[in-house]
């Protein structure tokens, strides 16, 4: 139930404050992000460091409501609202990665999610990288795209 939960939740905010005209662009932030989080939790559910249980629809234990839901929908929206000063960008990544940690841990309370050889602190190491190349995308791919538009 709790990766439905997730999936409604993530959408309704999505189209709460999505800019529509920027889509063409921050879509593939957010494909990234998905595709990011899909390959991490395949590689490490298959080395049996943490499972997912209570799922409905997964791909090599991989609840697919869950790649498509918190992750591309944070992967669209950082994009979106990517800070332009360099001062904020660090602190973003810091932000979105203990958001992203605090959906984590929300599901390790309820047991859809089970460390079985992984601990709050590595996960929370995988979420800063995966932020730190997300802005990266953002910074380098998706500004220079726009811009030889």
């Amino acid at each position: 139930m709790s990766w439905i939960i997730l999936f409604v939740i993530s959408w309704i905010m999505f189209f709460l404050v999505v800019d529509f005209k920027s889509l063409k662009y921050t879509i593939w932030t957010g494909i990234l992000t998905a595709f990011m989080e899909f390959l991490v939790d395949m590689l490490f559910i298959g080395h049996n460091l943490y499972k997912t249980v209570n799922h409905l629809f997964e791909i090599r234990g991989v609840p697919i409501l869950f790649t498509f839901s918190v992750p591309l929908v944070m992967g669209v929206l950082s994009s979106q609202y990517y800070p332009r000063k360099k001062s904020y960008r660090i602190l973003n990544v810091f932000v979105l990665s203990i958001l992203f940690y605090c959906v984590e841990y929300a599901l390790l309370l309820r047991g859809d999610l089970i460390y079985i050889n992984w601990t709050w602190a590595e996960s929370l190491t995988i979420d800063i990288l995966t932020i730190i190349t997300i802005s990266w995308f953002n910074l380098v791919v998706l500004d220079k795209w726009r811009e030889s538009l």
